[in-house]
């Protein structure tokens, strides 16, 4: 192998880094703005029920498949929008890289 080549695969290597970070971190954020929201409208029907004599403490923050799609749906719409801009941009590695990484869908797992 040559430098040229050895110097492509490492910036391809990098390009799926980075893809692969940016559509796990956008899943990551929608898992915790479903969280958060949750937990907010628990609060508040809880203090509700607290003025209504009847406390209801139970705060539920378990993670369901729903709420891990749900992620990964705010992840695609994101690497879609992506794509559209590195097509513009004529990024076609990097395009070919989200296709593979969307196209799995598991940002999660390793």
């Amino acid at each position: 192998m040559d430098t040229l080549q050895i110097a492509h695969e490492s910036a391809l290597y990098s390009i799926c880094y980075t893809v692969q970070s940016v559509v796990k971190e956008a899943s990551t954020q929608a898992l915790h703005r479903i969280l958060r929201n949750r937990i907010t409208q628990a609060k508040t029907k809880t203090y509700n029920k607290l003025h209504e004599n009847a406390a209801d403490m139970n705060i539920n923050t378990n993670i369901t498949e729903k709420d891990v799609e749900i992620a990964y749906d705010a992840a695609r719409r994101v690497g879609e929008r992506w794509m559209s801009k590195l097509l513009q941009a004529g990024e076609e590695d990097a395009v070919r890289i989200l296709k593979i990484v969307l196209k799995n869908g598991r940002f999660f797992e390793d």
